[in-house]
């Protein structure tokens, strides 16, 4: 049977552009390996959905409204124009820089998932 992750070692990926990148790729990969159990704490889930990674303020339907990057990542919609420079916004998460199409950052679509987990939390609360 073949391993996906059978040469792994043996072929390294440079087609990452940052370490940063490299260790996202392999907290991912390892989760997905036959046995392998990934326990995530609810104070992370927290932090990793309901926050803004880069003004660490919790989204909203308003001002904070999560926006989706190419990259899969989200920003708020305050972050994203404080950030947007010349038609470029830099993802912190992973450090890619994405072109605005047009300069309208209304491309980005909302993250319905992100906002619905927000809402959630206020309710259970």
């Amino acid at each position: 049977m073949l391993s996906l992750f059978s040469d792994y070692d043996t072929v390294r990926c440079s087609f990452f552009s940052s370490r940063k990148e490299k260790d996202y790729r392999d907290t991912a990969l390892s989760a997905l390996k036959v046995g392998s159990r990934m326990s995530v704490k609810p104070e992370e889930i927290n932090q990793q959905y309901t926050e803004c990674p880069s003004c660490k303020n919790e989204y909203n339907d308003f001002i904070r409204t999560p926006r989706i990057l190419p990259c899969l990542h989200a920003l708020c919609i305050s972050c994203l124009e404080t950030g947007a420079t010349r038609g470029v916004v830099k993802c912190p998460t992973c450090e890619i820089n994405h072109s605005v199409p047009n300069g309208d950052l209304e491309t980005f679509r909302n993250d319905e998932t992100r906002l619905f987990l927000v809402n959630h939390q206020r309710v259970k609360l």
